[in-house]
Formats: structure tokens, C-alpha cells, sequence
């Protein structure tokens, strides 16, 4: 008989594997800016936005808000800028998310991942 083991990959590891999608109109609202920041891709575990003044640095930590064209779709996450990774671009990682909003992002990022499906099998 064969020993079956899984191991947990480290959290490191774990944002790299997550599904990262691109959402057109999808923008973050940082707590205590007036300007919002476009959102390059979104994943569960976190989300990489567009800075070209480079506002932000490595290591802060902020609340934000994510807009879809404008409207609120979840509101009260909070993130962490892990890395700059050039061209105005910054990969945030969520903190502390509360599970109302950790299932907001997960069905987001369903609905997403089944939309991308259905037009694949649509053009066969």
C-alpha cells in the first residue's frame, strides 16, 4: 500500500499559485487618497495596482475600497504593498481580510474564472 501524504504550500507560495484575472473598470480607493488606483489583476490573496507617481512604498499598509466603473463592489480590505515590480506597477498582498469580504473575493473571482470558461467553449 502506498503512503499518501499532502503537504500545505507556505503563504509565499500559496499568492503565487492563486488565479489572478483582470477586470476591465476595476480600480482601488486607498483610505485617505482622493485619487483612485487602477487594479492590473485581482486574485484572491491580494491584487497588483498602477502607481506611475509612485505614491507608495514597499511595506505600507492601508485599507482600501475595490470600484467597479466608480461603484463600490467590496469595501474594507485592507492590504499590504509586498513588491515593486517596476513600470508604476505594485503587488499587494490582503491582510487581516474579514470572511464576509474573503467570500466576496472568492465568488468575484469565481464568477470571473466561469465567464473565461464559457467564452472559451463558445469560440470552440
Amino acid at each position: 500500500m502506498d503512503e499518501f501524504s499532502f503537504n500545505f504550500p507556505d503563504e509565499e507560495a500559496q499568492q503565487r499559485q492563486a488565479f489572478r484575472t483582470r477586470i476591465p473598470g476595476l480600480e482601488a480607493r486607498l483610505e485617505g487618497w482622493s485619487a483612485t488606483f487602477p487594479i492590473k489583476d485581482l486574485s484572491a490573496t491580494g491584487l497588483a495596482l498602477v502607481d506611475v507617481d509612485a505614491r507608495l512604498r514597499q511595506g505600507d499598509e492601508f485599507g482600501l475600497d475595490l470600484l467597479l466603473q466608480g461603484k463600490p463592489l467590496i469595501v474594507g480590505l485592507k492590504a499590504k504593498a509586498m513588491r515593486l515590480l517596476g513600470k508604476g506597477l505594485i503587488g499587494c498582498s490582503f491582510v487581516d481580510v474579514a470572511p464576509r469580504n474573503e467570500a466576496k473575493l472568492d465568488k468575484l473571482i469565481l464568477e470571473v474564472q466561469k465567464r473565461i470558461i464559457a467564452l472559451k467553449k463558445s469560440k470552440g
